[in-house]
């Protein structure tokens, strides 16, 4: 990659073995007009057709993040995007990879004008170099036209006067004979140069007819493709060449005649467009109608042939009816037997598969309660022996502490009273001092008492903490238990555990007073709207929720006896 390059957006031309507009770059913050007029960006010309685009075809406009769009200035042939025609003067986003389509070509031909949008490496100084050659290319074509017709003007105004001189001589000679001959009949000599000079006036006027003449015929031809600029252009310059007064003048004319013909080649273009539409719709119409007709006809033709052989066929048909019926009413028969014992075989599949269902939940229930209870018991021993050696412990700290306190004491007794013994008759306040020493082992042992009173309100204490815990364990446990069993075994309809569960052909399962409510209303499942064809009952299931509840609380084995009470007071 150069220096300074960045990546630009660029058309890059894709079709036709003439490169002449093989990239076109579009320039970032710059607004990119496209057409075959002169105050465009970018001139592109046709080499069949000159009005295969317009003059300001298309406008190309960058938006903010730095792509790209395109919108079509209301042209004749239109812009297409992958294929697909964009909507006049809205702006249609173009994305990296895009087939980008200029006008349309006719039937047998090749758009010359179709490009890929892409993205290249281009510095800003090549953009720049880019666009200024697609400028020169423009001023070059601007004055090919110029020189061009320049030198066709000079060749007809030249033939056509050399054509006319003579005839333009001739009649002057003719006419100064006549002069003469009025002359000597009896004119005076004075109207000759007032004669000579009348011809040189038509003469010259001749001229300037000619001249003018073949400069509208030549401009006419030429000034089919070429803008309003290149015709003053091209007039000036011929002014300036041949000093004619009448440049400014030819050219509105030339200008309204272009003007003219441009719009009257648009609209007859569209003309022929919507002429075409409306005659293929037309045809079309036409053809469907005869279609129409021809199918109505052969529609009629057929009911008729129809209506007269099923006439002859009715005696035939009436004969064998009742064999046919007969014959019908034993395969119906049969059919239904083969459909009913297939059936009846699909329901015992899938009961034994229901079964097998409801017997691996069983098993896994019991697993899953043998684990719990297993688990919740060792914990409850290892609780409890944990709690027991805590009190142990606690108890041997406690009596250990007590029998050092009360030993302290006992030797601190004996020295006093050994203290007291030898110093008895010298002081009678050591009696007092021993009663106070006697005093203080009660006050002791009444605290060891005490003490140990406090350890055992405190094991008892532990051991109905343990207690609550256990029974909490417990109550979870079977709060758990009682969740499993309303999500997998509750009647959908009355929310209830099922009572007398039965199975329909869809596998679903439904209380029996429930379902045979619903039946009343409506012969299909309540789950999935499948019509119901066939119900039993789930022995299996009613076994296995009569034994949980067993396992329940007095208030929901209750509870379940009511809900059955009442049930079986109810007529299904």
């Amino acid at each position: 990659m150069m220096a300074g390059a960045m990546a630009s957006w660029c058309l890059r031309k894709v079709t036709g073995s003439d490169q002449k507009y093989g990239l076109i770059p579009l320039k970032n913050g710059e607004e990119i007009t496209v057409g075959r007029g002169m105050d465009v960006s970018i001139q592109l010309l046709a080499s069949q057709n000159n009005l295969f685009l317009s003059r300001k075809h298309c406008t190309f406009k960058q938006l903010e993040e730095g792509s790209w769009t395109v919108i079509d200035n209301r042209s004749l042939n239109g812009v297409r995007i992958n294929d697909s025609r964009i909507a006049p003067m809205e702006p249609a986003t173009l994305r990296n990879g895009d087939k980008l389509e200029l006008g349309q070509a006719n039937k047998g031909q090749v758009n010359e004008f179709i490009f890929t949008v892409c993205t290249a490496d281009h510095s800003s100084e090549e953009v720049d170099k880019l666009l200024r050659s697609w400028k020169r290319r423009a001023e070059k074509i601007k004055l090919k036209f110029a020189t061009k017709s320049s030198q066709r003007m000079d060749s007809e105004i030249s033939v056509k006067s050399d054509s006319q001189s003579g005839s333009l001589g001739s009649s002057s000679g003719e006419r100064k004979r006549k002069e003469r001959d009025d002359q000597g009949v009896g004119s005076n000599a004075s109207n000759e140069p007032s004669t000579s000079s009348d011809v040189k006036r038509t003469r010259l006027s001749q001229e300037g007819d000619l001249k003018n003449s073949g400069f509208r015929q030549l401009m006419v031809e030429v000034g089919a493709n070429m803008t309003a600029e290149e015709l003053k252009a091209i007039t000036e310059l011929l002014v300036d060449k041949r000093g004619e007064s009448k440049g400014e003048s030819v050219l509105d004319r030339l200008k309204s005649t272009v003007k003219k013909q441009e719009e009257v080649e648009e609209k007859n273009a569209k003309l022929e467009v919507e002429y075409k539409t409306r005659v293929e719709e037309k045809e079309e119409e036409l053809r469907q109608k005869d279609k129409e007709l021809l199918e109505h006809k052969r529609l009629q033709e057929e009911a008729l042939e129809t209506q007269k052989r099923l006439l002859e066929e009715k005696e035939e048909a009436l004969a064998k009816m009742k064999q046919e019926m007969e014959e019908v009413f034993e395969e119906q028969v049969k059919e239904k037997e083969t459909a009913l014992m297939e059936q009846l075989k699909q329901q015992r599949e899938e009961l034994k598969h229901e079964k097998e269902k409801v017997d691996n939940s069983l098993q896994e229930f019991s697993k899953q309660l043998a684990e719990k209870d297993r688990s919740m018991k060792e914990e409850q021993e290892e609780m409890q022996r944990k709690l027991e050696e805590s009190i142990r412990e606690k108890e041997a700290q406690m009596l250990a502490q007590l029998e050092a306190e009360k030993q302290a004491v006992i030797e601190e007794k004996q020295k006093v009273e050994e203290k007291l013994q030898t110093a008895l008759e010298k002081d009678k306040g050591l009696e007092e001092e021993k009663q106070r020493l006697d005093e203080i082992i009660q006050q002791k042992e009444k605290e060891k008492t005490d003490m140990e009173d406090e350890m055992e309100a405190s094991r008892l204490e532990r051991e109905e903490e343990e207690k609550v815990k256990i029974e909490n364990a417990k109550r979870a446990a079977l709060d758990d238990f009682t969740n499993v069993m309303e999500n997998e075994f509750q009647c959908s309809i009355c929310s209830e555990l099922f009572i007398q569960a039965t199975t329909l052909n869809c596998s679903h399962s439904f209380c029996a007073y429930c379902i045979h409510t619903w039946f009343k209303r409506k012969n299909e499942c309540p789950n999935c709207r499948v019509k119901t064809t066939s119900h039993s009952r789930s022995i299996v299931l009613d076994n296995y929720i009569d034994k949980m509840i067993e396992k329940l609380g007095d208030e929901a084995k209750q509870m379940r006896k009511e809900i059955i009470k009442e049930r079986k007071g109810s007529k299904l």
